[in-house]
This record gives C-alpha cells, sequence and structure tokens, in this order.
C-alpha cells in the first residue's frame, strides 16, 4: 500500500483525529512520573483538542503542574488490519485552561454537549471540572510498517517521511 500525497495524507490524518470521541493521554506528575489515562474530546477546525476533566483525576493535577502532554488517536484493534501496524496519530501538546463562564467556555460546552450527549449537562454544573485546551506543538502519524510521518508546523501542515531512530520531538518537548 502505497501513501497519499502529502493532501490526501493530511486529509487522512484528519480523519483518523476526528472520528475519535476520546483520546489517550500521557501526563507526568511533580516528581517525574509518568502517568496514562483517558478523556472524552471534542477536536476543533484549527487542531485544538478540548477536554473537559475533573481536578480530582490525576492526570488534571499533573497537567497544572506541568501544562504539556503527549495524545495518542489509534485505530481500533477491531477494525485494524494488523494488530502491529495500527494507524495512530501522537502530539506532543501545550496545554491551557479556558476560564470558566466566558463566551469561549459555553460555546466549546455547547459543542461537547452535541458530540458527547446529555452528561454534558450534568458536568458543566460541577465546579470541580475544568475545560482544558490542547494545542499541538508537532507529532507523528503512522500509516502501518514503513510508514511513518513527522508533523511540523503551526497547523501540522508539515508532512515528512521519518526515517528509522524513534519518535520525534518537537522543540518545546527538548
Amino acid at each position: 500500500m502505497s501513501a497519499p500525497g502529502p493532501e490526501g495524507l493530511a486529509d487522512e490524518i484528519r480523519a483518523l483525529r476526528d472520528r475519535m470521541r476520546s483520546v489517550l493521554l500521557a501526563t507526568v506528575d511533580a516528581q517525574g512520573r509518568p502517568h496514562a489515562s483517558y478523556a472524552p474530546c471534542l477536536n476543533d477546525e484549527n487542531d485544538r483538542i478540548y477536554l473537559y476533566v475533573s481536578a480530582l483525576a490525576v492526570h488534571t493535577r499533573n497537567l497544572e503542574h506541568n501544562p504539556t502532554a503527549s495524545v495518542l488517536f489509534i485505530e481500533d484493534e477491531t477494525t485494524a488490519a494488523n494488530i502491529f501496524a495500527r494507524r495512530r496519530l501522537e502530539l506532543d501538546c501545550r496545554v491551557q485552561e479556558i476560564a470558566r463562564e466566558t463566551p469561549a467556555w459555553s460555546r466549546i460546552l455547547d459543542r461537547m454537549a452535541t458530540r458527547h450527549g446529555r452528561i454534558v449537562a450534568t458536568l458543566r454544573g460541577l465546579a470541580d471540572f475544568r475545560l482544558l485546551a490542547l494545542t499541538p506543538q508537532g507529532g507523528s502519524y503512522v500509516r502501518g510498517f514503513g510508514q511513518a510521518y513527522r508533523l511540523q508546523g503551526p497547523h501540522l501542515e508539515q508532512i515528512t517521511p521519518r526515517g528509522g531512530g524513534g519518535r520525534p520531538r518537537s522543540p518545546a518537548s527538548g
């Protein structure tokens, strides 16, 4: 299977991301210990990922201490042609909280309710929940065996084949 051109690949990456209703999340605590979790998400047209999470959750406390995260969107095991080569999008993100009851907060929560249903109305009234905006700084897309790409640029529009040697890092992540 050959890879599509840059435009087709960008569309494929966006389609994978936009199909997902949740994201796998990697954060680090104050002692440098990693923590893996997940959260329902909302993706926007500007490549941001929004999470509405409880302050009681470990990942939220970690993000308050260290406002960076790695997120993973990954093809479902049941639909993958090969369990060893699931399509996946990994993004290194900068995290910012969106202030409660601002126009942006209300607009995004309304969109979350449309995407995730009535539970959002219940969660919206809980004072411990925080709306976080994750802005990708770089990342990678793996399409299958020998088909890995580095994503760079303001909207991750620079898609280049990734040679062997591991996972790329954004300049912000060291």
